[in-house]
């Protein structure tokens, strides 16, 4: 288990306190994004409508984390706060995100981010929450199939390489349905739910029970066993190993 957060909010303060860092980093955190969707004092999330990258305090910590070896997580950030990240970060990733240019949502990657991520030795994991796989009309019970997840994979694999493909589904099972309803704020990025209420995952692959059903996929599209272990893991223990050790 790899702790994570998914922004640094515990650091603002006021004042914002950055001294914290290696204490949290001591109680095991690993991976850190600047900011949730939205604008705080490091960065501008991928929900805003600026796109101003990383604030002089943003490149602070990224300094920070840098003498920690942690490994920074653009996967709610802008698309200039990524480019940001990619460049002064020793280890950025996106640890669930998708490709843009197949499914236009703010919350997956451009082109150029994942070119940027993927020369810094980084890795993509495809995550499969179903408005950042493919826009469907969820409202009306429509909703992706794991064949649109697998898209993905081949997509950023074409593009930069396997090396820089992992997994990072966001797989939640269990939700009650009041936090399905702190989603529909914001139906630009999470879609409409379904009509019971929910955001249901791509079919082949809505419960962990089903991840065997990747590999399969993967298989029936011509990957060989060597890649196969790379995208399901093998990727992202190279950048765990580089950042942490063995």
């Amino acid at each position: 288990m790899v702790f994570g957060s998914q922004h640094a909010d515990f650091l603002v303060g006021p004042p914002p306190n950055l001294d914290l860092l290696p204490v949290y980093h001591r109680l095991g955190l690993r991976i850190l994004q600047p900011t949730y969707n939205e604008r705080n004092v490091f960065a501008d999330g991928c929900g805003e409508r600026s796109n101003g990258g990383l604030s002089r305090l943003g490149l602070e910590l990224v300094e920070r984390m840098n003498r920690l070896r942690m490994l920074f997580d653009c996967s709610h950030l802008g698309v200039q706060d990524t480019l940001d990240g990619c460049e002064y970060s020793d280890f950025p990733v996106a640890t669930h995100s998708n490709a843009r240019s197949l499914c236009d949502n703010v919350r997956n990657r451009t082109d150029e981010e994942i070119h940027a991520i993927a020369e810094k030795g980084g890795v993509i994991g495809v995550v499969a929450f179903p408005s950042f796989v493919k826009w469907t009309k969820m409202e009306q019970g429509e909703r992706p199939t794991i064949e649109d997840v697998l898209d993905h994979i081949d997509y950023i694999s074409d593009l930069v390489g396997v090396e820089h493909v992992g997994i990072g589904l966001d797989l939640i099972e269990g939700w009650p349905l009041e936090r399905h309803r702190l989603l529909d704020r914001r139906p630009d990025i999470w879609g409409r739910p379904t009509p019971q209420g929910t955001y249901d995952y791509p079919e082949g692959l809505d419960s962990i029970d089903k991840l065997p059903n990747l590999a399969k996929g993967l298989i029936a599209r011509g990957y060989s066993d060597r890649e196969i272990r790379k995208i399901l893991g093998e990727n992202w223990l190279r950048v765990f190993r580089k950042a942490w050790g063995e």
